[in-house]
C-alpha cells in the first residue's frame, strides 16, 4: 500500500493524472485550463507590431502633402482660378499707375517704380467689365485706346498723334520696375485683350494691338504673342466672338465685337535682380475704333521656365 501511495505521489510530480492525461500549463496564464479546453482570452500575449492594434503613422496622420501644398510656389498656383460674379465698378473713374500697379497684385516689396500713359483717361482700375471678372484678387487693371470713362457705351474716342504710327492711332502703356525675389525663377501675369476692330477689319490695315515685352537678365523681349507669333491683334486666331460662354462680352463695351479669353503669360526671371515688364495697346493706321485689355496676377514662381509661354486659364 505504501508502495502504491509512493507511486502515485511520483506520477503526479511528473505531470500525470491518475487517468494517464497530461495537465496544461499556460506560459501566460493561469493554469486552471483543462485539456482540450480553450485558452482565456488574457492568456494571449498580442503581438507588439500587430497593424491591428498600432496602426502605422501614414494611417493616423496623413502625409504632409496633403496637409499643405507643396511649398516650392512663391505665389500660390491659379491654376485652378476661374472668374466669379462681379460688378464693373467703379466706372467711369480713372486710377494712377500706382492703382494700376496695386490691382496687378504686385507686392510692395516687388514694385522698385511704376509709370503710365500721360493720358489718365487711358487707365483704370476696376472690379469687372461687364461679365469679365478678376482672374486674381477683386479688381484689374485696364488699359484703353479710348476713354475709360465712357467704354462701356462703345464709344470710340481719338487722341490724334499720340499712336506709334505718328499721324494717327492711340497708345495706352504701363511700364513697372520690379524687384524679382531671390528664390524665384519666373514670373507670371494675366491678360485679356478685346477690340471693337472685330469683325469688320480682320485682314485690313486697321489693326489695334497688345503687347507686352521684359528687359531682364534671365529674358529680354516680348512675352504676349498669339499662336501665330505675333502681338495680339483683330488677326490673332485667338481673338474670337465668344468663348462657349453665354453672353461672355455683354456689357463690356464690346458685346459685338471679339475679345481673346484670359491668357497667362510666363518668363524666365533670375532670383534677386531687376527687370522691366512694359505692358502697352495701340491703334495702328486710325484712331477711331477702340481697343482694350485687361490686366491681371503678376506673380512670381520658383519653377523655372526655358523660354516665355501663353495659355489659356479662362474659360
Amino acid at each position: 500500500m505504501r508502495l502504491v501511495s509512493i507511486l502515485l505521489l511520483a506520477l503526479l510530480a511528473a505531470g500525470c493524472t491518475p487517468n494517464g492525461t497530461l495537465t496544461l500549463f499556460d506560459s501566460f496564464g493561469d493554469d486552471d485550463d483543462s485539456a482540450g479546453s480553450a485558452a482565456d482570452d488574457d492568456d494571449v500575449a498580442p503581438d507588439d507590431d500587430d497593424d491591428d492594434i498600432a496602426p502605422d503613422d501614414d494611417d493616423i496622420a496623413p502625409d504632409d502633402d496633403d496637409i499643405a501644398p507643396d511649398d516650392d510656389d512663391i505665389a500660390p498656383d491659379d491654376d485652378d482660378v476661374v472668374p466669379s460674379d462681379c460688378d464693373n465698378g467703379p466706372a467711369g473713374e480713372t486710377a494712377s499707375a500706382a492703382a494700376l500697379a496695386s490691382a496687378l497684385d504686385i507686392g510692395t516689396t516687388e514694385l522698385v517704380s511704376v509709370v503710365g500713359s500721360t493720358q489718365a483717361e487711358m487707365m483704370a482700375v476696376r472690379t469687372g467689365l461687364g461679365g469679365l471678372c478678376p482672374i486674381i484678387g477683386p479688381d484689374v487693371a485696364l488699359l484703353s485706346t479710348g476713354q475709360v470713362s465712357n467704354i462701356e457705351a462703345a464709344q470710340d474716342f481719338d487722341y490724334p498723334g499720340t499712336g506709334p504710327d505718328g499721324a494717327a492711332g492711340d497708345l495706352a502703356e504701363l511700364t513697372l520696375l520690379l524687384a524679382v525675389p531671390p528664390e524665384a525663377s519666373s514670373m507670371r501675369f494675366h491678360f485679356l485683350f478685346l477690340t471693337r476692330e472685330y469683325p469688320e477689319w480682320v485682314g485690313g490695315p486697321y489693326n489695334d494691338a497688345f503687347e507686352a515685352e521684359v528687359d531682364g537678365p534671365a529674358y529680354a523681349g516680348p512675352v504676349a504673342r498669339d499662336s501665330l507669333g505675333e502681338p495680339f491683334s483683330v488677326n490673332s486666331p485667338e481673338v474670337v466672338p465668344e468663348v462657349g460662354v453665354p453672353n461672355w462680352l455683354t456689357g463690356s463695351g464690346f458685346d459685338k465685337d471679339g475679345a481673346t479669353p484670359w491668357l497667362r503669360a510666363a518668363v524666365p526671371v533670375a532670383g534677386g535682380e531687376t527687370l522691366t515688364l512694359r505692358f502697352w495697346i495701340y491703334d495702328s493706321a486710325d484712331g477711331i475704333f477702340d481697343s482694350a485689355v485687361l490686366l491681371d496676377g503678376v506673380q512670381f514662381f520658383a519653377e523655372g521656365i526655358d523660354a516665355p509661354t501663353v495659355t489659356q486659364v479662362w474659360p
